[in-house]
């Protein structure tokens, strides 16, 4: 009798799994992909819009309708290059436009793998419901590499729209050692 609750409760839970499996699959696939333009300055991403361009460049993104993206964040902590280990504390200052409910995602992407060691959400120290720069802060905890790893450090523009004219995101290379 009891073998039989257990594969009653298994058949259920996976039940269970498929039907959010089903609901929460096709929004991650049929999100908009984005397609950043780098001013003629920057090197090319290496990203879903340009596989073989060369991510050892620091790299800004955004829509052409967007000011220059440094008019709309700015990065403290950590400097380009440098070397960080966790937990990686992240500041800087926004315009409140780059936030949306007072935060927005924050990626670390392993340069030789593709793969994300670590994300987070940096939040506002203050009021974001304005025009002006707010300052933000957040922090990444993430496993230690065995050797120095090149990454990159995303910051990008919270969009819930989801609108592709919407995105924007600033990216700096890391050392995570």
């Amino acid at each position: 009798m009891n073998i039989k609750k257990l594969l009653i409760s298994i058949v259920v839970i996976i039940m269970v799994l498929g039907i959010i499996f089903t609901l929460v699959m096709p929004q991650v696939f049929n999100s908009a992909p984005v397609t950043p333009i780098t001013s003629s300055n920057e090197a090319p991403r290496n990203d879903v819009a340009n596989p073989n361009a060369d991510l050892s460049l620091a790299t800004t993104t955004q829509n052409s309708n967007a000011n220059n993206i440094s008019d709309l964040i700015i990065i403290s902590s950590p400097a380009e290059d440098s070397k960080v280990t966790s937990p990686l504390t992240i500041s800087g200052k926004a315009r409140g436009s780059w936030y949306f409910e007072g935060t927005f995602p924050v990626v670390l992407i392993n340069d030789r793998t593709g793969l994300q060691i670590a994300k987070g959400t940096a939040k506002a120290e203050g009021s974001w419901m304005t025009e002006n720069f707010v300052p933000f802060t957040a922090e990444l905890t993430f496993t230690q590499p065995a050797t120095s790893t090149p990454a990159h450090l995303i910051l990008s523009k919270d969009n819930p729209s989801g609108l592709a004219a919407n995105d924007a995101s600033t990216t700096i290379s890391l050392i995570v050692k």
